[in-house]
């Protein structure tokens, strides 16, 4: 979040908390006016800029990170990855990983193979 106070002069100010759509047209306020508007925007956005550390430290588990990105349909699944990344490796083409480990098309192996996707998946 923007830290308002750090801007240094009054018109500044104004116009950072215009871009925050907290007034329509830039004006000059006095000190209560601002601090009344900039209290308002953050009691509507009480956890706007401030960090998630459960969700942070979930998507640190590799684990957990593996079922969200493989969990939906349509997806491949780890295993699919690792052996696509391994058939690839051994030299075989995109159509053959495709029909062997079951992917939509070609471009999903391709797609995994340029690190595009699945790139978390080890």
């Amino acid at each position: 979040m923007v830290n308002v106070n750090t801007i240094a002069p009054d018109f500044e100010r104004l116009s950072t908390l215009h871009l925050l759509s907290l007034i329509k047209e830039p004006t000059f306020l006095d000190t209560e006016a601002r601090e009344e508007m900039l209290n308002g925007y953050l009691k509507d956005h009480p956890r706007l800029g401030v960090p998630n550390h459960g969700v942070a430290a979930k998507w640190n588990d590799p684990e957990y990170a593996e079922a969200v990105i493989c969990g939906r349909e349509n997806r491949l699944e780890a295993g699919q990855v690792r052996e696509i990344r391994y058939l690839s490796v051994l030299g075989y083409s995109v159509e053959a990983i495709r029909e062997r480990v079951g992917a939509i098309d070609e471009g999903q192996v391709q797609r995994v193979l340029a690190g595009r996707t699945y790139a978390r998946i080890h």
